[in-house]
């Protein structure tokens, strides 16, 4: 078993001891310019009024000498609890980890859809919310660890990548459309001057993936499950980058089916009693980019795996529809990944070339 597979274990054993230590619950609403904050006992009373802070370093010190005047308890049996919103939640994250404080990231979504029905809406209230859905999931949850600095890095460079796609498709559909409008000079032109920009937008994505190889190889553990996943024929330099950002470097998950749920590509039955019984089929609920491009992976594997492209033509010759047996393709190679780094050995296939 790989160092990461190891450490995975070891965190899902201790999570339910470490989870009984903690009495004191803290829901934080993470805003751009400010924080708010909910305080619960360990009985799921409100020990402190909701109160707001700076979202920033000076802010959080606020926070935490509000909260340990307020209570006898130790800092040690604290636990924190906020959203995950990107930028605006990573200085909270930075300031919990360099305190060693325990705290919790968790879904918008994931705390919404637990809650029931809500009426209206505020920064205090959504405090409580996250405060109260702490205290009532407290044994589920799991201990966040700050991703390292290369994997920070990534993220941003594979962001950065999206928006550049993104601005290039734009142009690139823009141009095409004003074709029907004829051959008047305007037109040429913003046709031409489409051009030179998507020109330099493809220059503009070539630096950012050499930039993205570059930080994978400078991290050696980076580097070593980005050449284990790159084994798969499928999985090529951004959807392995992908699968190293999402993954945590393959310490979040504890198998490839949890990790195939948050993509979106694990099916699931829909039925109820004799009077539904509805095709199983995966669920809207999933991280849609990684999604997208595990299935250019599919019809990539397709092409270059001979075992997929035989399991392929052989799923259609017996009737199935091309969706299901892309996305059974799909998990293929999801578990074919975490298999590779799971051994610590690259991927070879049963296959006799």
């Amino acid at each position: 078993m790989s160092v990461n597979q190891t450490q995975v274990t070891i965190i899902n054993n201790l999570n339910s001891k470490i989870m009984k230590k903690f009495q004191l619950f803290v829901g934080i609403d993470v805003s751009k310019e400010w924080i708010d904050s909910a305080v619960l006992s360990k009985d799921g009373v409100e020990q402190l009024p909701v109160k707001r802070f700076t979202n920033n370093k000076g802010g959080f010190h606020k926070m935490v000498s509000w909260i340990q005047s307020n209570t006898d308890l130790s800092p040690s049996s604290y636990l924190f609890c906020f959203e995950d919103t990107g930028l605006y939640s990573m200085p909270l994250c930075c300031f919990l980890s360099e305190v060693s404080y325990s705290y919790c990231l968790e879904s918008g979504l994931r705390i919404n859809k637990s809650m029931g029905i809500k009426r209206g809406k505020s920064d205090p209230a959504d405090a409580r919310i996250i405060a109260r859905y702490l205290y009532l999931h407290r044994d589920q949850v799991y201990l966040h660890r700050i991703p390292t600095a290369s994997l920070i890095h990534l993220k941003v460079l594979l962001s950065y990548r999206e928006r550049l796609l993104k601005q290039k498709h734009a142009m690139e559909v823009s141009s095409s459309e004003l074709s029907v409008l004829g051959n008047d000079p305007e037109i040429i032109f913003i046709q031409q001057d489409s051009k030179s920009i998507i020109e330099i937008l493809n220059e503009k994505l070539k630096i950012i993936e050499k930039k993205i190889k570059d930080c994978i190889k400078n991290d050696e553990l980076l580097h070593e499950n980005f050449k284990l996943s790159a084994s798969v024929k499928g999985i090529g330099l951004i959807l392995s980058a992908y699968f190293l950002v999402y993954t945590n470097n393959f310490t979040r998950f504890e198998n490839w089916r949890k990790f195939s749920c948050y993509c979106g590509t694990a099916p699931f039955e829909y039925s109820s009693g004799t009077s539904i019984k509805a095709k199983t089929r995966v669920s809207h609920l999933a991280n849609k980019m990684i999604k997208a491009f595990l299935t250019n992976g599919a019809y990539s594997a397709i092409q270059h795996d001979r075992e997929l492209r035989a399991y392929y033509r052989r799923k259609l010759q017996e009737g199935k529809e091309e969706f299901c047996v892309i996305n059974a393709i799909r998990n293929k190679l999801i578990s074919r990944v975490f298999a590779a780094v799971k051994r610590g050995t690259p991927y070879v296939s049963i296959v006799n070339y």
